[in-house]
């Protein structure tokens, strides 16, 4: 009998994990690609412990809710973000 991994996207109304999108949680890769996939995917989002690379900025066009584990989910803005650019940009 074979194992299947089982993950948020599995689970009806359940929060999306960035991880099951591909988010490197080590901070050492670009995980702007798969945040953005998740937060088009839907409207509840989950960052398990870690710190989340972000070196383009993420728009969101609907109301979302972010969730993580407090000071042990990060979201760090890479090099290539100025201090004035969104790492977060929400657009109606």
């Amino acid at each position: 009998m074979a194992l299947t991994k089982v993950t948020n996207r599995m689970i009806e109304d359940a929060p999306i994990n960035v991880v099951d999108y591909g988010a490197d949680s080590t901070g050492a890769l670009d995980s702007s690609s798969a945040i953005q996939a998740a937060l088009n995917a839907g409207t509840t989002i989950y960052f398990p412990n870690g710190t989340y690379l972000v070196e383009s900025t993420l728009t969101v066009t609907n109301s979302f809710h972010i969730y993580g584990n407090g000071t042990q989910s990060i979201i760090r803005p890479g090099a290539s973000l100025g201090a004035a650019d969104d790492v977060i940009k929400i657009v109606p």
